[in-house]
């Protein structure tokens, strides 16, 4: 029997053969042959560029580390030396190596951390009494040109961590006119929209290889700010913060579970109701906090993870054709 595993996964082609004449020598020569198999080439490629990141990851950590242990014996200018040194010699390497756009982005990427280094020790040294706000948007501003130009998701997802780090520490520091409902709104609504820019380039072919774990760490980061906005403005004022969450939040929802049932992904089908449980739960607390409504609470949220477990392992089944 010939079968083509081009647009097939593993378990599809074991269930293939579960219900056919398919050799299991067959089967594995078909993997290999397609891809689903990791060979050689991919997995010493894979363990190559680990070992480059964390060797970058340990040289940043021992620059830091040595700058801290030796604070009181260094000149300021070795200080901003040794930093600024490394970030001429990552850019150097990510410009004028001849390795593979990966292993530049790396370099890019240690660059990138290094200027927030950069920034620690500048304000150390000279003691500008500067917020950590003003530290972190430094940071965001000067590594924003490299993270779009890079096309390198894991600096696009630092960048959006700064940006909501940066947001959150100046309502913090510096604007104390922000409530709660609407911080965790403004941020529901900023990492909503970049999982709807994201998933729509990729829809219509502007980006081809953006990784799944990308925009399922920043969807993350919606639900839990949009889940935190819902329950906080069902504890104080619903209005207007609450009802724009969940104006945000049911078309979201709605797509998110698409997309689940259309790409065979269980990450949203996981995401989304337990966003609604813990919605729900937090209304029955505005209801009722004697000790009857903790116990109904509980039995809620038992119940109802437990009813959600069972529906995704039955969804997953019938998507592997493993149901009876």
């Amino acid at each position: 029997m010939n079968f083509n595993l081009k647009s097939s996964n593993r378990t599809l082609a074991h269930s293939v053969a579960k219900h056919s004449n398919w050799k299991p020598e067959f089967i594995t020569h078909s993997l290999k042959e397609n891809g689903v198999y990791a060979s050689r080439k991919e997995w010493k490629t894979f363990i190559y560029y680990a070992l480059l990141s964390l060797g970058l990851a340990f040289t940043v950590s021992g620059i830091i580390f040595f700058l801290a242990f030796n604070w009181a014996d260094l000149h300021k200018f070795a200080k901003l030396g040794l930093v600024q040194g490394a970030i001429i010699v990552f850019i150097a390497a990510a410009i004028f190596s001849k390795a593979s756009i990966t292993v530049k982005n790396i370099f890019l990427m240690a660059a990138s951390i290094t200027v927030g280094a950069l920034f620690a020790v500048f304000g150390q040294i000279y003691q500008t009494g500067a917020n950590a706000y003003d530290f972190f948007l430094g940071w965001t501003v000067f590594i924003s040109i490299w993270a779009l130009i890079s096309r390198f998701p894991p600096l696009w997802l630092s960048l959006i961590m700064l940006i909501n780090t940066t947001f959150l520490l100046y309502t913090e520091q510096v604007s104390k006119a922000f409530s709660d409902e609407e911080i965790y709104t403004i941020l529901f609504a900023f990492n909503s929209l970049i999982v709807l820019c994201s998933e729509w380039l990729v829809s219509v072919g502007k980006i081809q290889d953006m990784p799944r774990w990308y925009v399922q760490s920043i969807a993350l980061a919606a639900f839990a700010f949009g889940t935190l906005t819902i329950s906080t403005s069902i504890h104080d004022d619903f209005f207007p913060y609450g009802l724009i969450s969940i104006l945000i939040a049911i078309p979201l929802y709605y797509l998110a579970i698409r997309d689940s049932l259309q790409k065979k992904n269980i990450f949203y089908l996981c995401c989304v109701p337990l966003s609604i449980i813990i919605i729900l739960s937090s209304l029955l607390v505005k209801i009722s906090y004697d000790e009857g409504m903790m116990l109904i609470i509980t039995l809620f949220v038992i119940g109802s993870i437990s009813f959600q477990i069972n529906q995704i392992i039955t969804i997953s089944k019938k998507w592997n054709g493993k149901a009876k």
